[in-house]
């Protein structure tokens, strides 16, 4: 059998490209960490969140415990960002007059690990998080928040809650927990919430509502679905 051998200045310029690949792929999607509870400044979440890059994921120094009292919503334009809160332990709190988190691009804002309260979007949507297109909830709650319009909780496009609470949020008009135009629910509780004026105590979605092995009760609405409204009537439940 004929044999093919790498000269060796070949297999030195195969291991530099082999290198810079690896090095261009571990940085193309980097991970920035908050190292403090601070509301603003070096190592806070809402100076990491300015630094960020799209696709980044930001995580928390390990061990870290308490509540981040925001003076400000906290904003970002990138298509795509995760929070990441695994390994500390963080409540970001609105303090009842703004909005907490505010998603403004067309990707996927995901958070993980955390807990958002007392936000206050005013007369907009999504008193705890808002997003211009998906938003993903994953292990986190998100409480006692407010929406001069919809979705008193989380609002967006796409919106997919796992492992999570979703509880005692208000909209003054539809989806006191939730609204979307799609919405999927995953071993997940939405109670106490409420809708002041319309539709959807729990969950309002727009087109289609998924509830896999989750408890949505105790909410309120007005009109019509305390629990849950899908306006295209397409709703499936799930065991």
């Amino acid at each position: 059998m004929d044999t093919f051998s790498v000269p060796p200045r070949l297999n030195k310029v195969l291991y530099v490209c082999f290198l810079v690949t690896g090095l261009y792929l571990l940085l193309s999607t980097s991970v920035a960490q908050v190292t403090n509870l601070d509301d603003a400044g070096p190592g806070s979440l809402r100076d990491v969140m300015a630094a960020a890059a799209d696709g980044d994921t930001i995580t928390f120094q390990a061990g870290l415990s308490g509540t981040i009292n925001t003076a400000s919503e906290l904003n970002t334009a990138l298509p795509n960002l995760t929070i990441d809160a695994t390994g500390a332990t963080i409540t970001v709190d609105g303090q009842g007059t703004h909005r907490v988190f505010n998603h403004t691009s067309n990707g996927t804002f995901t958070i993980i690990n955390m807990t958002i309260q007392n936000g206050n979007a005013g007369g907009g949507d999504g008193g705890g998080v808002r997003s211009n297109r998906n938003i993903a909830i994953l292990n986190s709650t998100v409480t006692n928040n407010r929406a001069g319009r919809d979705g008193g909780g989380i609002s967006g496009r796409d919106i997919t809650v796992t492992n999570s609470t979703v509880s005692d949020n208000v909209a003054d008009d539809s989806g006191g927990g939730i609204e979307g135009q799609d919405v999927v629910v995953t071993n997940s509780t939405v109670s106490g919430n409420r809708s002041e004026t319309e539709d959807g105590g729990g969950i309002l979605s727009r087109d289609n509502t998924t509830i896999i092995s989750s408890r949505v009760f105790g909410n309120r609405t007005r009109l019509v679905g305390g629990a849950a409204s899908s306006t295209s009537s397409k709703a499936t439940l799930m065991r």
